[in-house]
């Protein structure tokens, strides 16, 4: 001991600190553990729970969007192998929807739609040559006189899906 002072190894300096921390229990620098309060947990609990909910309206839009997704691609592939089919059926002289449908139906080639999926033609178009009456050529929804048929035609297609999502597509036919 140095000049009357007692040393923190002398065990009743040691008894007397602890009897001290006892008594003031709530004193930081008397506990020999450190801990959380219930405020701090929680807080803790409350930003967690927050993180997990944001985590969570993630995960469901992320859910919502691939179907959203996967409903387009599957009308747009069913959309593209009905024009392809199309492409390769016959030209029909001032053929109309109606016939292009009868047609389509009776040809032992054609491409059946998925389940759940309706296919149609929507509408045929007739290509018309630059007139002095008309002006330039274009599609005109009326057919000339079938010997007057130019031989091309734009022919619109509709794949529809049963909860009512569709995809229209054109296809250009020509009589070749």
């Amino acid at each position: 001991m140095n000049g009357g002072e007692a040393s923190l190894s002398d065990p009743a300096v040691t008894a007397d600190r602890r009897r001290y921390c006892f008594a003031q229990r709530w004193c930081r620098s008397c506990r020999s553990q450190g801990g959380f309060s219930l405020i701090e947990v929680l807080v803790a609990l409350v930003l967690s729970s927050m993180v997990v909910m944001a985590l969570a309206a993630g995960l469901l839009t992320l859910v919502r969007v691939t179907a959203s997704t996967n409903e387009r691609q599957q009308l747009q592939l069913a959309a593209g192998n009905f024009s392809e089919s199309m492409k390769a059926f016959d030209y029909l002289q001032c053929g109309t929807d109606a016939d292009y449908e009868s047609a389509y139906g009776a040809w032992g080639s054609k491409w059946n739609p998925p389940v759940g999926f309706t296919a149609e033609v929507v509408q045929v178009e007739y290509w018309t040559r630059v007139t002095e009456t008309a002006g330039p050529g274009a599609f005109q929804s009326a057919c000339p006189d079938p010997a007057q048929d130019e031989g091309t035609q734009l022919v619109t297609l509709r794949v529809e899906k049963a909860n009512g999502a569709d995809r229209q597509v054109q296809v250009v036919k020509a009589d070749r």
